[in-house]
């Protein structure tokens, strides 16, 4: 989807009407949130935060160019912070998998090094 059929299919996934979209962001009147839908007029970046405020939804949904519906933004987002997270107990395995990236340490390599911990903890 596109940023016009975003802004449709938020604005109806809310169940609200042009109307009273444009109302609440101070349009003058409902063709202009149904000219930006359907892409007769560019949205401006004022209006786009504008409209992303109103139906609290985070602005990067807009502007990111796949094409996966809000539900699956929004997880998806949940996904990365969990794993950017210090706290979070996968951060550790995505270091550890980074550094063996930028030591340019193959994925059999490192299955091999896990092979050989399990031997080693096998043998204790």
């Amino acid at each position: 989807m596109n940023v016009n059929e975003k802004l449709k299919y938020v604005r109806k996934l809310l169940k609200i009407t042009g109307e009273t979209a444009a109302k609440a962001i101070g349009f003058d009147s409902a063709s202009t949130i149904y000219q930006y839908e359907n892409g007769i007029r560019p949205i401006s970046v004022e209006a786009l935060k504008s409209l992303a405020a109103y139906y609290k939804v985070p602005i990067g949904f807009f502007l990111d160019e796949n094409s996966m519906t809000l539900e699956e933004y929004i997880e998806d987002k949940r996904i990365v912070d969990t794993l950017r997270d210090s706290n979070s107990k996968y951060f550790g395995y995505i270091s550890v998998v980074h550094k063996a990236q930028q030591d340019k340490i193959t994925p059999e390599e490192l299955k091999e090094a896990l092979d050989f911990i399990h031997k080693i903890r096998k043998s204790d």
